[in-house]
Formats: structure tokens, C-alpha cells, sequence
């Protein structure tokens, strides 16, 4: 597991660097993204690197809006591609990062029922149980997490379960969860 994530991150790297090399002869619009209209005549959309990667670097500068469009385009065009999980991650974090913590738990379902093997299943698990518990279903996140421990017990998402279970402050009494 540990040298397929290491191959992982060094793919991910190389493709980041493939698509700097891809941009800098690529027009960029105005505003600095690679993301072009899907309207009919405006040409194919970006390649996949290219798109992925100006979707993660407007995410990364917080420019949420362009990167939500950026990657559910992504999603929209590359859906079988090893980075289109990341891409769904990246879609449900975007809802995370604004506090609008129902719809990053329906985009974190996605990652997880669509990607089931990604590389990024693990962490949709996690952040679904945090977007439950911060909308004050606890029962659900402790659930989650919970499921989480015992699917990924030795990765550091099931260790930031613990760890975010262990901190959880005690129920009022009569209303103990059995979950945990």
C-alpha cells in the first residue's frame, strides 16, 4: 500500500509537471484559468492535465467557484481517469471549505460509491463522518468513522478518525450512542 501510494504521488507529480510544460503553450483566458466554455463551437475541452490542474490550482489559491467548474468539467469528460476520484474529493472539499456541509457529504457518497478502489476513497470516508458531525448528526459521523477504522484501520485517515472519535466530548446522559 505504501509504495502503490508512493508510485501514486510520483504520477501525480509528473503529471503536474507535464501540464505546467502543456500550459505554458496553451492560451490561457483571462483570469488565469485553462477552462473553456463547453458551448457548442468552442472548441474540445482542455486536456485532462491541463484541466485537473488549473481546477486544483484555483482551488488551492481559494478561488472555489472556477474550481468547482473546473473540476465537475473534469468529472464531466474524464470520469474513467485515475484522477477523476481526486477530482470528486476535490468537488465535495469545495463544499467542505464553505460550510455547506450536506451537499460535501452528498459529493463525499459520490467518491466513494463511484470510486470504490480510488486512492481517495479513505479520505471521502473521513470527511463524510466530519461534514456529518458538523451538522450535528453524531450518530451518523461516529457511525462513519467508526466503518472507517474498521475498512482503513492502519492508514492516517483511520488514525484521524481515532484521534477525532477520542475528542468527541461525552453525550448528555440518556442519549449515549451504542455507535461508539
Amino acid at each position: 500500500q505504501s509504495s502503490m501510494d508512493d508510485l501514486r504521488a510520483r504520477l501525480d507529480k509528473l503529471a503536474q509537471q507535464m501540464a505546467k510544460l502543456e500550459t505554458t503553450s496553451q492560451t490561457i483566458q483571462p483570469g488565469g484559468s485553462a477552462f473553456r466554455s463547453t458551448d457548442p463551437g468552442s472548441g474540445p475541452p482542455p486536456t485532462p492535465d491541463v484541466l485537473y490542474n488549473s481546477a486544483l490550482r484555483d482551488y488551492t489559491s481559494g478561488n472555489y467557484p472556477l474550481a468547482l467548474q473546473e473540476f465537475l468539467e473534469y468529472r464531466r469528460y474524464y470520469a474513467s481517469t485515475t484522477l477523476a476520484s481526486n477530482a470528486q474529493l476535490y468537488i465535495g472539499d469545495i463544499y467542505y471549505q464553505q460550510g455547506q456541509f450536506e451537499e460535501a457529504v452528498q459529493e463525499y457518497d459520490k467518491a466513494m460509491e463511484e470510486y470504490p478502489d480510488g486512492n481517495k476513497t479513505a479520505s471521502a470516508q473521513l470527511k463524510k463522518g466530519f461534514g456529518l458531525l458538523n451538522q450535528n448528526l453524531r450518530p451518523q459521523g461516529v457511525q462513519e468513522l467508526n466503518s472507517l477504522i474498521q475498512k482503513f484501520p492502519n492508514t492516517p485517515e483511520g488514525q484521524l478518525a481515532k484521534d477525532k472519535l477520542a475528542s468527541l466530548p461525552p453525550e448528555p446522559p440518556g442519549r449515549r450512542s451504542t455507535a461508539r
